[in-house]
């Protein structure tokens, strides 16, 4: 025990907590014996066991020699103060741990757009320990480049007039705006790569020791707005598919009735051909209102076809009568300010393909056209010819068997496609039109269309000189011959008794006189429940019943289905502009075969002939 202790003070010492004992006997030694005073902040331990901070002082007590007599101390009880240090030390270190390990770049900037201090994120960002990023400024220090000017070594200079980095920084700074909050599309360059980003950039002042700074956030939210990107696309495919079912009932009902009034035109201008000698000028135009009838058919039954949803049927198709046909849809909607030009080879050339989506694929391209042109004149040409692709040329598509293709070629002298934009023209949604002014469908349903049918598309441009859009699909090879001119042929005829429904007088005209002129007996009706009434009087008196689809009191299905069930041997024709019934539900129809509005003569007597003949369609 040191001199001057006694059994007291030794006591005294036990009040500390264990781990303080050895300390305050060093310093309370150190005070008797060599006069150094002490000033410690330790626990001690109260009669009911309670830990206790407290600040212990001390000096030595001399004589009038100079001789230590004695050491004087105190206590002050400073738990409450410890206990609140202890609380703000925590949060110093949640605080610390936040500011470290936050998942997006902090930046404390100072007066001069230096980095005073940077977060452990930021090194992940720009790829670079953050103690080197210190002192610099922030373009430096992340190597960023603005996607709108590309400016190399932007560091929030005045060369970066666009940085948004930049302008937000200084406005917090010069002007203490807070709470800045704008997004950017940014390109951060690393030491591997370029990676282009969209970024939250935040800013708001903070002051310290006088100083006016701004605390900087920059987050990534690429994968953010990506996300309410898809969430736009697939309330947009929604639409564009309630659209697509709006149409495609507006269709339907217009069909069904042009369909009828085409009936009219198709079935009186044939039974005028038949009294009218050939070669002569009558003859002629009656020719020319019959074939303008047979377009505005086809028309019909295109649009249909666009309006729902059909199974792809792949065949040998010629191109150059669909291509002619698509063109000459859209020559109406072509402004007279361009010049349509065709460029067609004289050989037929076939492909294997389902025509009506090869049709979408050139009326797609041929309105991409159009729109590149319409704020001034330009020339619109469509090319078809063979090509012969060999490995070489198909470097880029793999997938592609070398070999003979179709080449159909779009050309246009409109405003072009900047390169940073031509990877991307095919991707779904991706339009540089304004907005309200193209979906950014029409290119990439072009692209997988192409692509299910083996072939593949590519395009040149240049900004003010027009582009170019080739499309290869591989040819086949196959004997065809496009007839040029139809020519008269006999038709089949017959001496049966046929029923004949349909709730429009003139097209019950119309084919009781073509039916009679082939041979056949016709008992006409225009009004199911009126045939039903009929059939079940005298069901032996008839050989076939050819009904219309959609009529009032009993539709055409209906009235099959009853004459079965009286005679199920009776063959049955169903003709149709159009129903959803018969679109949908072919195979559950009580019908041998179905003949689409407005039927012609030819196919009418072809198809009674099969059905009577017991070899169905």
């Amino acid at each position: 025990m040191p001199r001057g202790y006694s059994p007291c003070v030794e006591e005294g010492i036990n009040f500390y907590a264990p781990e303080w004992r050895e300390k305050i006997t060093r310093v309370f030694t150190d005070c008797a014996e060599k006069g150094i005073p002490f000033d410690e902040e330790m626990q001690i331990i109260t009669k009911n066991e309670k830990r206790v901070w407290v600040r212990t002082t001390g000096e030595a007590v001399t004589d009038e020699n100079g001789k230590i007599v004695e050491v004087q101390g105190a206590f002050q009880d400073i738990t409450d103060r410890k206990h609140l240090e202890a609380a703000e030390e925590e949060n110093r270190k949640l605080l610390e741990a936040i500011y470290r390990n936050a998942p997006l770049v902090l930046m404390v900037v100072d007066e001069n757009r230096r980095i005073k201090q940077i977060n452990g994120f930021a090194s992940q960002f720009a790829g670079r320990p953050a103690e080197e990023m210190l002192g610099l400024r922030g373009g430096e220090a992340l190597r960023c480049l603005h996607a709108i000017d590309h400016h190399e070594g932007c560091g929030f200079g005045q060369a970066c007039k666009q940085c948004v980095i930049r302008n937000t920084v200084l406005d917090t700074l010069i002007n203490g705006t807070t709470n800045l909050q704008v997004e950017a599309p940014y390109s951060l360059l690393t030491e591997t790569e370029t990676r282009q980003l969209t970024l939250l950039v935040s800013s708001t002042p903070v002051t310290f020791k006088g100083s006016q700074m701004a605390l900087v956030t920059l987050q990534d939210i690429t994968e953010l707005k990506k996300a309410e990107q898809e969430r736009e696309n697939l309330q947009t495919q929604l639409r564009d598919a309630q659209k697509m079912e709006a149409i495609g009932t507006l269709a339907g009902g217009i069909a069904h009735d042009f369909n009828n009034i085409l009936s009219s035109i198709i079935g009186y201008t044939e039974l005028s051909l038949d009294e009218v000698r050939e070669k002569t000028q009558l003859h002629q135009n009656l020719s020319q209102v019959l074939a303008s009838g047979t377009r505005a058919k086809d028309l019909v039954r295109q649009i249909l076809t666009l309006s729902r949803h059909e199974k792809q049927e792949f065949k040998p198709t010629p191109v150059i009568p669909l291509v002619k046909e698509a063109i000459k849809m859209l020559r109406s909607a072509v402004p007279s300010s361009i010049d349509f030009r065709e460029n067609f080879p004289t050989q037929n050339l076939l492909v294997e393909a389902d025509p009506t989506q090869i049709h979408q694929v050139i009326v797609n391209l041929v309105t991409n056209a159009m729109q590149a042109m319409r704020q001034e004149n330009g020339i619109l040409e469509v090319s078809i010819a063979p090509a012969i692709l060999d490995e070489n040329i198909l470097k880029e598509h793999p997938d592609i068997t070398p070999g003979k293709f179709v080449q159909i070629t779009l050309s246009d002298t409109g405003a072009g496609i900047s390169e940073h934009y031509l990877d991307k023209i095919f991707e779904p949604y991706f339009t540089t039109k304004q907005k309200g002014t193209g979906t950014g469908l029409g290119l990439s349903m072009v692209y997988g269309i192409v692509k299910k049918h083996k072939g593949f598309i590519n395009v040149e441009s240049k900004p003010g000189k027009g582009s170019t859009f080739n499309v290869f699909l591989p040819l086949v090879e196959h004997d065809f011959t496009i007839a040029t001119e139809q020519k008269s042929e006999t038709l089949p005829v017959g001496t049966e008794n046929i029923l004949l429904v349909d709730d429009e007088k003139q097209i019950v005209d119309i084919q009781k006189q073509m039916l009679e002129r082939l041979g056949y007996r016709v008992f006409p009706m225009t009004g199911s429940l009126e045939a039903l009434k009929a059939f079940r009087a005298a069901p032996d008196n008839f050989d076939l019943l050819i009904t219309d689809m959609t009529m009032p009191g009993m539709t055409g299905d209906k009235l099959a289905q009853a004459v079965k069930e009286l005679r199920p041997e009776l063959p049955v024709i169903l003709c149709t502009g159009f129903s959803e019934k018969v679109d949908t539900d072919k195979d559950g129809l009580q019908t041998e075969a179905i003949l689409m509005k407005p039927v012609s003569k030819a196919d009418m007597a072809k198809t009674i002939r099969k059905v009577l003949n017991g070899k169905g369609i």
